[in-house]
């Protein structure tokens, strides 16, 4: 799967999302799982932060390292900053949305160290985003 994720950012996609199979409780799944569950505590059924179901193939922090690599190999392509940065130039109204997305994105790890986002969030000014010089971008529209 990771090997193939390299085409994900061959599609254009503003985002991905990766979520851990998490069967949620009274459900069918859940009574199928429940001996394998690494958690019984509801704030852990989110789907996002933590695995909640053992797995002998891989460990936790297996799949932690996997989300991570997924998640780098996308948001550092040179793809995803193309498209990112168009949309940004065709509707500026999202550069602060985008800014927030990317705050959430390192409060994760999922994008540290990478140059694009780094520049994303200490710029400030419009300019950064590669808009025509004729445009001027001085206060964006919400």
């Amino acid at each position: 799967t990771l090997f193939r994720s390299k085409n994900i950012t061959k599609n254009r996609a503003n985002e991905i999302k990766i979520s851990y199979f998490t069967p949620f409780p009274r459900t069918r799944i859940w009574k199928q799982n429940f001996d394998l569950l690494i958690s019984h505590h509801r704030s852990d059924f989110d789907t996002v932060s933590k695995p909640v179901v053992y797995n002998p193939e891989i460990s936790v922090n297996e799949y932690y390292n996997i989300r991570s690599r997924l998640f780098q190999t996308f948001y550092s392509s040179d793809e995803y900053q193309k498209t990112t940065l168009q949309m940004l130039k065709n509707y500026p109204y999202y550069i602060e949305s985008f800014r927030e997305f990317t705050k959430y994105l390192k409060t994760f790890g999922m994008v540290n160290g990478n140059k694009f986002f780094n520049n994303l969030l200490k710029n400030s000014k419009p300019s950064f985003f590669m808009f025509p010089k004729e445009k001027k971008y001085d206060t964006i529209a919400h």
